[in-house]
């Protein structure tokens, strides 16, 4: 078995992070700006931000080992640790930002798709409800017409000039005759 030794490790931890740095910078798929009639294509799953996390904090680990190294043992560090320990360092922080990056346009996407699915798609799944749709509004019938001659009368029981309202059928006619006044009686005999 070849014995690795502690450079070479470093050397390799160092070429593995350095070509994943940023996973979510390289591997996700940003959200668009609009929504438009196309669905959004963008990443909406956790992988590349958990990833970042797990490397930064790999990276970050390392270099505080490097850095616990020589300040347990009060030894100067050699310019290959200070180089290593400041590429870590940097390699750590960048996942982070990575991974920050990545979880903000994990929940962008997410936000996008939806205000798509609102604009464009009328019922999400086939097992949601249908909403019942209203029947159309049935215009009052109109008024019947009041007043004239075989007509409903007025509601205070009046009707158009020269008809009269009967009461008993709450109709219009027109109005009766005026009684036949009576002849004159005949003069008296004298």
């Amino acid at each position: 078995m070849i014995a690795v030794g502690r450079t070479a490790r470093r050397g390799l931890a160092l070429l593995l992070a350095t070509g994943l740095a940023g996973c979510s910078f390289v591997l996700m798929d940003k959200p668009p700006d609009r929504v438009g009639a196309a669905y959004p294509v963008c990443s909406d799953g956790p992988g590349a931000p958990l990833t970042d996390v797990a490397l930064g904090a790999i990276a970050g680990l390392i270099a505080f080992g490097i850095w616990n190294d020589h300040n347990e043992w009060d030894e100067p560090i050699s310019d290959e640790d200070r180089n290593a320990l400041i590429t870590f360092g940097a390699l750590s922080v960048v996942h982070f930002t990575s991974a920050a990056f990545g979880a903000h346009w994990m929940s962008q996407c997410e936000a996008k798709r939806g205000a798509w699915e609102r604009a464009q798609v009328r019922y999400g799944r086939p097992s949601d409800p249908r909403p019942i749709a209203s029947p159309p509004a049935i215009p009052p019938p109109p008024r019947p017409a009041r007043g004239g001659p075989g007509e409903p009368c007025y509601p205070n029981d009046t009707c158009n000039a020269g008809l009269t309202c009967d009461l008993a059928a709450r109709t219009c006619a027109a109005a009766p005759a005026p009684p036949a006044t009576p002849p004159p009686p005949p003069p008296a005999p004298p």
